[in-house]
């Protein structure tokens, strides 16, 4: 169900890749008004992104452009900030395909 008045605003980089994205309900309600931000690596993967909060998140991609680990953190880069929230590690099979992760987190409750 799509309520009336939603709207979003996007932004593209070079080669029409996604560079942000906002949801504009969020500022109407008193929200932060900054995007989630998008970034890319020369090849093309989505190399992180940052929302609105700080959180960011960073991907790290083997030679042959497969993902390998995702981290998430408070201050950028995630994939090597200090104070990670969580990270996974994906074990690949001979076919590229992901067999296995290995999460870590460091959330405390």
């Amino acid at each position: 169900m799509i309520n009336a008045g939603t709207s979003m605003t996007y932004t593209y980089a070079v080669l029409n890749r996604l560079a942000s994205a906002k949801d504009n309900r969020v500022t109407t309600r008193g929200g932060p008004s900054t995007p989630t931000i998008y970034g890319d690596d020369p090849a093309g993967n989505l190399s992180g992104y940052a929302y609105a909060n700080l959180q960011q998140t960073g991907n790290i991609f083997d030679s042959l452009n497969r993902l390998t680990q995702t981290c998430t953190a408070t201050s950028a880069p995630a994939s090597s900030a200090g104070q990670k929230l969580a990270s996974y590690t994906y074990t690949l099979g001979n076919a590229g395909n992901r067999t296995a992760v290995a999460e870590q987190c460091w959330v405390r409750v």
